[in-house]
């Protein structure tokens, strides 16, 4: 708890903000306030607004881009951000010499570069050169990762503002 979360995963719980945001009943506010202290239990604390705007950016993208299915395309940024390296190759989950999951001592995220690389995302995806999602991968699933898989329990409701 005394690093930063890698960039990789700033940009899943952004995109895990903006999914449950559309298919959910909550405010994007709350959304990523409760993400935001999940991430604290394993990583130096991220500001709820931070979450929120990366989630804004990525909507926003999907808006510009008039994707009709834009919470497929989130569930498979986030798989392919999961599963990938940024060099496209498969991340070692298992290795014992390092872990994709390793903070930051600094937090160097760049809002710009992830604002390209998802709009990237969405322009291979709405053209079927990137990797989709398979029906039944779930984030709640993914073994390799104990805050992954809480992150995919977390529910939400409009009654979670009462917290």
């Amino acid at each position: 708890m005394d690093r930063h979360s890698p960039n990789f995963m700033i940009e899943v719980a952004g995109a895990f903000v903006a999914e449950k945001y559309l298919i959910s009943s909550a405010s994007i506010d709350l959304i990523s306030k409760k993400v935001s202290r999940l991430m604290s239990n394993y990583y130096l604390e991220l500001s709820p607004d931070f979450l929120a705007e990366i989630a804004e950016n990525f909507l926003r993208i999907l808006l510009e881009s008039q994707t009709e299915n834009s919470d497929a395309v989130l569930q498979s940024f986030i798989y392919n951000r999961i599963i990938f390296s940024e060099k496209n190759k498969t991340r070692n989950w298992n290795s014992i010499f390092s872990n994709p999951m390793k903070g930051q001592k600094d937090l160097s995220f760049d809002f710009g570069l992830s604002k390209r690389n998802f709009r990237a995302f969405v322009f291979r995806f709405k053209n079927h050169n990137e990797a989709v999602k398979p029906d039944l991968w779930a984030l709640k699933d993914f073994e390799q990762n104990e805050f992954l898989q809480k992150l995919g329990l977390l529910e939400f409701s409009p009654f979670d503002f009462l917290d």
